[in-house]
């Protein structure tokens, strides 16, 4: 398990010998600093507005704001190109307003209508979830926040490593005092006061030691930041105990999302409208498997589509080809983000070089990813001008790093996907999510193998006359 730095290809503001680059900086840098001042306003008054209803310490709080602006402000000040720096300035503003939503409102489950019989359902699943997060990244920071922010019932942190001055740059729930003590054992100190409803449990082992059974008491198993094989390792566990499995991981600008919900039911609540809902399959991985109907108060009729979604493994979804519609369409294939081939070529690094991450000022990692990159673009069937060495020079920078900005998002979206799931509520990412923060983009890949060909049918033999 590395331990994640600032992205290689950004360079830091001192040293600048362009003016007109220094200026533009300079002033970008006043921007921040009004609107970390606008922010840390509103932050200290919705503190004192909502200390004596949401359950949450206003200390905490207090503490989580700053972190916001220090971490998701901090890392602009340090850059010197223009268009990168405005590009951050911005994503990093809107990421903090919403990380800023998420810290202040109101718990999950002190929101859901306690006479709605289906609410308290979820209620209940929620409050009664044990989650295991294994890692403690940046990344995991911000899922452990977030899912304890919304009333899990329980949380087990699973890490051997301890706190390094590196860890400090892009996670919140250590200081500089932690450094030296187990990364597990420090965040779980500041993330027990953000909810002291939530059980918060710690493992120092390796992950790599655990038995299959040990996974079993788990309701969610997320893997942050690790190498390919142990996160084979864990999904194997996780579906030999039939548990939803995630794993991600964030690069800089860049990250994916993966999950692995074995088969998973859910319901989408909508009006109904005049052409009933057949039961049958909607698509290679979802079918549609019951319809209900409600009325709610104001005697609207509600259909309830209960729908199955069926998954495969990380190591499946690995070497599998893009959904057929990618492949009858050459302009689909064009918008096929390079970042798919990257991720995959990195899994195929780890692979190559057990579990090490390639270095950019490595000749010989740098030409191996390259040659694995060309052989997933190809595997892939997209076109070959879509892979630019440009492309891969930048990924390549930004292997190993932490943007808190960057990391707050698929946290985001993470947590979301992991409450939506406990309560059945909602489509779940069907199964490969890639974020990348320069182009702000999310697409959702369903990269699964091809189904197996149908047997051949027995020759018809002569009728009889």
């Amino acid at each position: 398990m590395e331990n994640k730095t600032t992205p290689q290809n950004v360079p830091v503001t001192n040293g600048s010998s362009d003016p007109a680059k220094t200026d533009a900086a300079a002033e970008t840098v006043a921007a921040l600093s009004q609107a970390q001042t606008a922010i840390s306003a509103a932050g200290e008054r919705h503190v004192a507005e909502m200390a004596d209803n949401d359950g949450l310490i206003p200390d905490a709080k207090t503490k989580l704001l700053s972190t916001i602006v220090r971490y998701g402000f901090g890392e602009c000040r340090r850059k010197r190109s223009t268009s990168s720096l405005s590009r951050l300035f911005f994503f990093s503003l809107s990421s903090s307003l919403l990380r800023l939503k998420l810290y202040f409102q109101k718990p999950f489950y002190a929101r859901i209508p306690a006479d709605d019989g289906d609410d308290n359902v979820d209620r209940n699943r929620l409050r009664t979830a044990h989650v295991l997060l294994v890692n403690l990244s940046a990344v995991a920071n911000e899922i452990a926040k977030n899912l304890v922010l919304a009333g899990i019932g329980a949380i087990t942190l699973l890490d051997r490593a301890v706190v390094c001055e590196e860890d400090l740059g892009a996670q919140f729930l250590i200081t500089e005092e932690d450094v030296g003590r187990n990364r597990a054992e420090a965040a779980a100190v500041r993330l027990q006061k953000l909810n002291p409803r939530v059980a918060v449990h710690v493992d120092t082992a390796d992950v790599r030691s655990k038995p299959p059974d040990f996974f079993s008491p788990y309701a969610v198993i997320i893997a942050t930041c690790l190498d390919f094989d142990t996160l084979l390792q864990i999904n194997e566990h996780a579906r030999r105990a039939n548990r939803p499995f995630y794993a991600l991981d964030s690069h800089g600008f860049y990250g994916y999302i993966f999950s692995d919900l074995v088969s998973h039911d859910y319901v989408i609540e909508r009006e109904r409208s005049n052409v009933p809902t057949a039961l049958k399959a909607e698509s290679g991985t979802r079918s549609v498997i019951n319809v209900s109907t409600k009325r709610d108060n104001s005697g609207k009729v509600i259909e309830m589509v209960t729908k199955r979604e069926r998954y495969c493994t990380l190591a499946q979804a690995s070497s599998a080809p893009l959904p057929s519609e990618y492949n009858r369409v050459r302009r689909r294939l064009r918008q096929v983000p390079p970042l798919l081939t990257g991720i995959q070529a990195l899994w195929a690094f780890h692979r190559a070089r057990d579990g090490a991450t390639p270095r950019s000022n490595s000749h010989d990692d740098v030409e191996l990813f390259t040659r694995l990159a060309t052989e997933q673009h190809r595997r892939l069937g997209l076109p070959p001008e879509t892979l630019a060495s440009e492309f891969l020079t930048t990924f390549l920078q930004n292997v190993g790093g932490e943007l808190a900005p960057v990391t707050a998002f698929l946290g985001g979206q993470l947590a979301q996907d992991v409450i939506n799931v406990l309560g059945q509520r909602e489509q779940p990412i069907q199964n490969l999510l890639l974020f990348d923060a320069l182009d702000t983009k999310a697409p959702v890949f369903a990269l699964h193998p091809p189904p197996p060909p149908p047997p051949p049918s027995s020759p018809s033999l002569p009728s009889r006359t």
